[in-house]
């Protein structure tokens, strides 16, 4: 989300700039050799093809954001909702596999666990950092009229696994003094 954030720092200031530049210069369109034997273009084209093209990365990161945001916050929002007025039913984790992914040079682990004490069974899937150990037992919330809108009633990254069972491929950089 940072990542996304700085580029629009930059890229919608440049936009702005080259669309000044476009819409003040009294110069025309020229070309002329630069180093390397290239051809270098100046002139309100070339501010124009600038604004437009940096105006567009700016743009298309907005709308990412806003998008990352807004599912983020309905998440956060269901999450609250059925804290607060699900069923809660005990799960045990059935699934725990690596994804492919690194945050902070730590593996990111999917967690899946299920309860069929409602009589169907209610599935939660989760990313964590933290290693779990087969069987870890939390509890679900879950709106009883729709069963696949679940979560998990406590924070993943409170079941934390005994050393023992860290992922033996995490070197933890840089080390500590």
């Amino acid at each position: 989300m940072l990542v996304l954030a700085v580029q629009v720092a930059w890229a919608l200031p440049a936009a702005v700039w080259m669309g000044y530049l476009w819409r003040t210069t009294d110069e025309v369109d020229r070309s002329y050799p630069c180093r390397g034997g290239a051809t270098c273009h100046s002139g309100p084209t070339t501010y124009f093809i600038l604004m437009l093209a940096f105006g567009a990365v700016a743009l298309v990161l907005l709308i990412v954001l806003a998008v990352l945001a807004t599912r983020w916050r309905r998440r956060d929002e269901l999450r609250a909702s059925l804290v607060a007025t699900g069923l809660r039913v005990p799960a045990v984790l059935v699934e725990f596999a690596g994804t492919n992914t690194r945050i902070n040079n730590r593996p990111v682990y999917r967690a899946t666990f299920e309860s069929r004490t409602a009589g169907v069974p209610i599935r939660v899937t989760e990313r964590t950092t933290t290693m779990l150990r087969p069987g870890t037992r939390v509890t679900i919330v879950y709106d009883p009229a729709d069963p696949s809108r679940a979560a998990l009633a406590q924070d993943i990254e409170t079941l934390a696994a005994p050393s023992e069972f860290v992922d033996p491929n995490y070197v933890e950089w840089p080390p500590r003094p």
